[in-house]
């Protein structure tokens, strides 16, 4: 049987010292480095989801407004967006030439 020499204090089981990576190795494993930036990853997409639902409705609200100038930044960009139905692009195209009609 071999003897086994414990590991010096500050060398991790690659043999590697454990300040080269003080922010994997702060709870005691890589594992613990990777949770971190997937949980940093998931709350930077939950924020972001009511931000931009939040953003499509104040769109709407400014192409079917009265003012000309709103109405038309409001529309076009729905259109721009990409993410709008085609029954709902006809709806934004149509207010916005109204829009535009209106302004004179």
């Amino acid at each position: 049987m071999i003897a086994r020499r414990p590991m010096p204090i500050g060398v991790g089981a690659t043999g590697q010292s454990e300040r080269a990576f003080p922010f994997l190795m702060a709870r005691g494993s890589v594992m613990w480095g990777k949770c971190l930036i997937a949980c940093a990853a998931l709350a930077a997409l939950v924020a972001a989801g009511p931000v931009r639902a939040q953003t499509s409705d104040q769109q709407w609200d400014w192409c079917k407004g009265d003012n000309p100038d709103l109405s038309i930044g409001g529309c076009t960009a729905i259109i721009q967006s990409g993410q709008e139905t085609t029954m709902n692009l006809a709806i934004a195209f149509y207010d916005r030439g109204n829009a535009y009609d209106d302004k004179g």
